[in-house]
């Protein structure tokens, strides 16, 4: 894990994990503080025998990660040691992660999952200049055909969602279980640039942007958050073997 602080902003990053066991598709994750209001957070999980905990709670829909076809971290098999890699005569676990950059002053840091899944690479960079949060976010598959690449964004507050999001009733269908949690789904088409204010405690609102270049669809729904409580979730999508999502977090004047 790594930490980044400026200002009002405290920034976890969690790039990887050591081991299989416990491990939940969680790399490249973020949880961000704004003074004492919680801007986004990790949910941790329920009772390891609830179907919520292997279907929601540790797939990648449920975190703030890049996404193929819905899926974020490959684990690899929960019984068996996954293939270790030689990278300049080191073993590592392809669970790891790298550490790409890290300051202090200015705040940012850089990680990469080179070995995100089978086919696909991740890797973000958090930054805090002024008052703005930044995340950029890219994955790459090496499939011979576009995929569906995305990303997740989960918020604490309450979203001032804009006016051209339409009801979605089919979302679930052929995506993977943990969007079937998803309720009150709506979506709509954008092009480059997404933006939209969220309210939070402490008086604290949020202007969001969210961009990609050309073409992309978002979906917004109410999504499982620590048990019971619920949180309100987006799902970002473009088609293409390469993507780069960039989101901003400022507080609005």
């Amino acid at each position: 894990m790594a930490l980044i602080k400026s200002g009002s902003w405290q920034v976890f990053l969690h790039y990887g994990q050591l081991t299989r066991s416990h491990s939940q598709a969680e790399a490249l994750n973020y949880s961000a503080f704004y003074g004492d209001t919680d801007i986004t957070h990790d949910t941790g999980t329920v009772g390891y025998g609830s179907p919520m905990h292997r279907n929601y709670y540790t797939r990648g829909a449920n975190h703030n990660v890049p996404l193929v076809n819905g899926e974020g971290e490959d684990l690899g098999p929960l019984a068996e040691r996954r293939e270790w890699v030689v990278e300049n005569g080191e073993e590592i676990s392809p669970l790891v992660g790298e550490l790409l950059e890290f300051s202090a002053a200015p705040a940012r840091v850089a990680a990469g999952q080179p070995h995100y899944r089978s086919d696909a690479k991740a890797r973000r960079t958090l930054s805090i200049e002024g008052d703005t949060l930044t995340d950029v976010a890219n994955v790459e598959s090496a499939a011979t055909t576009p995929q569906k690449l995305g990303l997740g964004l989960h918020v604490q507050g309450k979203v001032r969602l804009p006016a051209n999001f339409q009801a979605d009733e089919t979302f679930a269908k052929d995506r993977p279980d943990p969007f079937g949690y998803w309720r009150n789904v709506a979506t709509a088409v954008f092009h480059d640039r997404a933006e939209f204010d969220v309210d939070y405690a402490n008086a604290v609102v949020m202007h969001v942007t969210v961009s990609t270049p050309g073409e992309f669809h978002m979906w917004h729904g109410t999504t499982p958050d620590s048990p019971p409580r619920k949180r309100e979730s987006f799902y970002v999508e473009t088609v293409g073997n390469s993507a780069t999502f960039t989101t901003t977090f400022a507080p609005a004047k």
